[in-house]
């Protein structure tokens, strides 16, 4: 008789074997768990930035429209505008470049990108307003290294917000709830990352 029941040795490889697919079955549990608490993580990192970034765009529209209210009402704060812009385009023109030239360019691939009969135009116009808008950008870094023309249009933009405050109350909270919504994003994002 041998030394080891055939019975016995069956009955060790199917334990065996059931304790190995045990093992898999628990291991794939836990990562399918796993992967399913990133994913409603994931989800609910989107939801959250999806809510933050429609409430920042109302915001934005409530104050473009305060911005609209009060310049309408505000001629001289106009006047102090235009004359910036006016700064901003000559201190440009100095450096050799055509800002003028760039913003009646870009205006009119606006209309071309509407007037547009197909995918392939429309990206074609959006591909060449895309390199306006770079040459633009190019021609507007001098005045990010001119200090006369930063101080001006810092002390125009004040002008702008103290005559909003002025005829719109809610100016500042819309401000501060914009500015919160931000710095949550930015900790949300932190946060999402360190997860990862």
């Amino acid at each position: 008789m041998s030394k080891y029941n055939p019975l016995i040795l069956r009955a060790r490889k199917t334990l065996l074997m059931a304790g190995v697919c045990v093992g898999l079955v628990f291991g794939t549990a836990a990562a399918a768990q796993e992967a399913s608490q990133q994913q409603q993580t994931e989800l609910e990192f989107m939801e959250q930035v999806q809510q933050a970034q429609e409430r920042i765009h109302e915001i934005q529209l409530q104050l473009g429209s305060i911005q609209r209210d009060t310049l309408d009402n505000e001629p001289a704060l106009l006047e102090e505008i235009e004359a910036l812009e006016g700064q901003a385009i000559a201190r440009m023109e100095e450096e050799g470049h055509d800002p003028r030239g760039i913003l009646e360019r870009l205006e009119g691939l606006q209309e071309e990108f509407q007037a547009a009969e197909d995918s392939e135009q429309q990206q074609a116009v959006a591909n060449e307003f895309q390199e306006e808008q770079m040459r633009l950008q190019e021609a507007q870094q001098v005045l990010a290294m001119d200090e006369d023309f930063l101080s001006a249009q810092e002390e125009v933009e004040e002008n702008v917000l103290l005559a909003m405050q002025e005829r719109h109350p809610e100016t500042q909270e819309l401000l501060d709830e914009l500015n919160s919504i931000q710095e949550d994003m930015i900790a949300l994002q932190r946060q999402y990352q360190s997860q990862q």
